[in-house]
């Protein structure tokens, strides 16, 4: 790493890959560039620069991996492809000239046709040499240094006689020449006609491709970091805002603001996000106004509860008052009785230890019964209950709990409903499911309360449910034992007209 630090980054990239690009294996430059890259990242994660844990730097660090390796491979082999090309076209034209050269040679061996050959060649770059089969050189046309001495006397005579042409030197980076032999017979005797190529143009000419091959590998890095950036960005950023979110949302701040427009896997992400943040905000406020509404239905009744039995404890009434204050007492004792019940079925509900234990069942019994109940408390307070069932209905049910819905649904509409007036029961199955109708004229109910009607605690109006004994929990105990059973429940206003339906799955036959 000490060696590294004062060179030129950019002159050190091209020295590294000219030595890759010129050579089959990576050159001793390229080991020491990578172990040099790992100790220093090694170094500046150990220091805190980078965390290593981050998706973005796993991301980047992936793509830059696979897209540049990728690049590189390809600039690689298509440097390859081109370098043994140009080698092979440069060697067989020396080829075909020396062959040319042995051709003429062969017909007419003389002093006078090796004085002209030489002379074609004495003005081109290639030297022409011609020796016999123990080396000895006959003609030449420049001077045989010791380079191409020792060449002519390595080749091997009896593989030239078996071949008449062949490549001697194809090395053009480590040697001066690249050379090519044609072997030829006169009278009986072997002859070898070497081609000599000096290899220093075709070394500038593969520099020069190298430097370009350099500079298309540097556009291809920055451009593979610039993508790899723009890519990380669009995933991270807003994986960032979600965990910013969802961290806002732990405090309690669910005013979350995330994109929504992508449909991506991000954009369902940032969608269900949304949706996560306004079901805690519903939870939360409904968990302050349940406490609070919990708080409120438990004090006020074990205040009369208090305050009566001190007063009857005192002794100062009469017998009139005692028994008035006592009957007091029994229904806010009544009042605190039912709603720690309906709490006990909730608290059962919300700990999925709420048992459903059905069993075939009449419903036209079942209705019947309720209805032989409920008549007498309606024809008392001058109110009508009207029964209506279509056909012989059984279904698969647990008939207390639905007795318990049922029970509840008929004393709301007993208590608010207009007087005099008629509550309409109807029971009926189609398409296999049991629909179960309670219609009541009453005050118009506002669109805003219907849908949470069903909420823990919610009265539209709390003074006047509380005169008529209703804690706000009745409905949210029948939605949970009719959503248990499969079924559904809903409300729906019609001027005053109120109409709740009931939905269980029926196709049972007797």
């Amino acid at each position: 790493m000490p060696a590294l630090e004062h060179q030129p980054a950019v002159s050190f990239i091209q020295e590294l890959l000219f030595s890759f690009l010129s050579k089959k294996f990576l050159s001793a430059y390229c080991k020491i560039f990578f172990n040099s890259f790992f100790c220093y990242l090694s170094v500046t994660i150990q220091a805190g620069d980078v965390d290593m844990n981050k998706l973005s730097i796993k991301l980047g660090l992936s793509f830059f991996v696979v897209f540049f390796g990728i690049t590189v491979f390809l600039l690689f082999f298509l440097h390859q492809s081109m370098v043994e090309t140009q080698v092979d076209g440069e060697m067989s034209s020396l080829q075909l000239r020396g062959n040319s050269h042995r051709d003429v040679l062969s017909q007419s061996f003389n002093q006078s046709t090796l004085d002209h050959v030489m002379l074609m060649e004495s003005t081109s770059d290639t030297i022409v040499v011609v020796s016999d089969n123990e080396g000895n050189i006959l003609s030449s046309s420049d001077t045989v240094t010791p380079i191409v001495q020792n060449m002519i006397n390595h080749t091997v005579s009896d593989r030239m006689l078996q071949s008449k042409d062949a490549f001697i030197e194809t090395e053009f980076w480590d040697s001066p020449f690249i050379a090519t032999v044609s072997s030829f017979q006169t009278q009986n005797q072997p002859y070898f006609l070497f081609m000599f190529k000096p290899t220093e143009n075709l070394q500038m000419m593969m520099h020069e491709m190298n430097e370009h091959f350099v500079y298309g590998s540097i556009i291809s890095l920055l451009v593979t970091i610039l993508v790899i950036y723009c890519l990380t960005n669009i995933i991270t950023k807003p994986l960032i805002k979600m965990k910013q979110a969802t961290e806002r949302m732990s405090i309690g701040d669910f005013s979350v603001e995330l994109p929504e427009h992508r449909n991506d896997e991000l954009g369902k992400l940032s969608k269900a996000i949304h949706k996560l943040a306004d079901d805690l905000k519903h939870l939360t406020e409904s968990r302050k106004e349940f406490l609070a509404s919990i708080s409120h239905e438990l004090r006020t009744p074990l205040t009369y509860i208090k305050g009566y039995a001190d007063v009857c404890r005192k002794g100062l009434i009469s017998d009139q008052e005692r028994e008035k204050y006592l009957h007091v007492i029994y229904e806010e004792s009544e009042r605190v009785s039912k709603l720690v019940q309906d709490l006990f079925e909730l608290a059962k509900i919300d700990k999925n230890e709420f048992a459903i234990e059905k069993s075939k069942v009449s419903v036209n019994e079942l209705i019947q019964n309720l209805f032989e109940r409920f008549q007498p408390a309606f024809e008392k307070e001058g109110k009508k209950l009207d029964l209506k069932v279509s056909g012989e209905i059984w279904a698969n049910i647990d008939s207390i709990r639905i007795e318990q819905c049922l029970l509840n649904l008929l004393d709301n509409a007993k208590k608010y409903s207009l007087p005099n007036s008629t509550i309409k029961l109807e029971v009926f199955e189609k398409k296999r499911k049991i629909h179960i109708t309670i219609q009541n004229n009453s005050l118009p109910i506002d669109s805003h309360h219907l849908p949470r009607l069903f909420d823990r605690f919610y009265r539209i109006d709390s003074s006047r449910s509380r005169k008529l004994g209703g804690t706000g929990l009745g409905l949210s105990v029948v939605k949970e034992v009719i959503e248990a059973h499969g079924g559904t429940v809903s409300f729906k206003d019609s001027h005053g007209l109120i109409t709740v339906q009931l939905s269980l799955p029926g196709g049972i036959g007797k």
